[in-house]
């Protein structure tokens, strides 16, 4: 379960990353929540190769972050063809398909995606169908090999050399970052296909070992240390967090950054000073 967050708009724990409604809560929320009806969540994985997770459960809902294949869920309900879900990656808390899930654990994974988007195909060449991509850091199980590819448990096949071993992390923040530029922006993504600012900072956090909230306000909150809130008073370095009201990038140097926006709608290289005025302020530096 994920750590209580206070909501800054109310003495309530954050509602992004624990799951509370009027009529139904978690158990291990009993006594900090009031609701109708406490539940002990069940353990499950998402099983698609990616699914929405919905702010409410109806397809045309508003996406409010991404469930990827092999990731653990705790099931709170599920009704009329949507669970009600936290994510055990970041704790987040939404709707999503009850058909993208199955029940308990996943499978062990044995290896990583260590590139932006893998596709996968439908046999062990390139000339088969593609049924989808899984993106970078995401664990997965290899059961087999033949020739450069390898099946995957849940999946299909993949492209060897796009894997690396489960245990093993990549080295420069700024280097994964880069794996990403071009891809179009998406607001809740969280992989090669598309993603937002801080879906972006969390997988290539994650790419070399470094776990983060999903949300850039959450991100910083807790990820690294401080260095400071004026921009005057700080210069950034590779690798620094840097945090703007309601966005979040990466410091390639003291003047450039990496970052998925809305600006230009994909994931590009800018000039921090320009990211300061098109976002109104800078909140913070953060350094790993």
């Amino acid at each position: 379960m994920s750590a209580l967050a206070a909501s800054p708009a109310a003495a309530l724990p954050d509602a992004r990353c624990n799951p509370y409604r009027a009529d139904l809560a978690a158990d291990y929320l009993r006594g900090t929540v009031e609701a109708a009806r406490y539940v002990v969540p069940e353990r499950a994985h998402v099983s698609a190769l990616s699914a929405p997770l919905l702010v409410r459960p109806d397809a045309a809902a508003p996406t409010g972050s991404e469930l990827l294949l092999n990731e653990r869920v705790d099931i709170l309900e599920t009704k009329d063809g949507f669970a009600w879900v936290q994510s055990m990656v970041d704790g987040y808390v939404g709707y999503v398909r009850a058909d993208a899930l199955a029940a308990g654990e996943p499978p062990v994974a044995t290896h990583r995606i260590a590139v932006c988007r893998s596709l996968v195909f439908a046999g062990p060449s390139v000339k088969t169908a593609v049924l989808g991509t899984l993106g970078l850091s995401l664990g997965v199980t290899v059961l087999e090999e033949e020739g450069k590819y390898a099946r995957l448990a849940g999946a299909g096949w993949v492209y060897r050399p796009h894997l690396i071993g489960a245990a093993e992390n990549m080295d420069d923040l700024v280097s994964v970052a880069e794996l990403f530029l071009g891809v179009p922006y998406l607001w809740g993504g969280r992989s090669g296909v598309g993603l937002d600012c801080s879906g972006l900072a969390q997988i290539c956090l994650a790419a070399i070992g470094r776990t983060a909230p999903r949300d850039a306000d959450m991100q910083q909150a807790v990820v690294g240390t401080l260095i400071g809130t004026g921009w005057e008073k700080v210069e950034a370095k590779r690798g620094d967090l840097l945090f703007f009201p309601g966005h979040v990038g990466i410091a390639i140097d003291a003047t450039t950054m990496i970052h998925a926006n809305q600006h230009r709608m994909m994931v590009t290289i800018d000039p921090i000073v320009d990211v300061i005025g098109r976002s109104g302020g800078f909140n913070a530096l953060r350094r790993l």
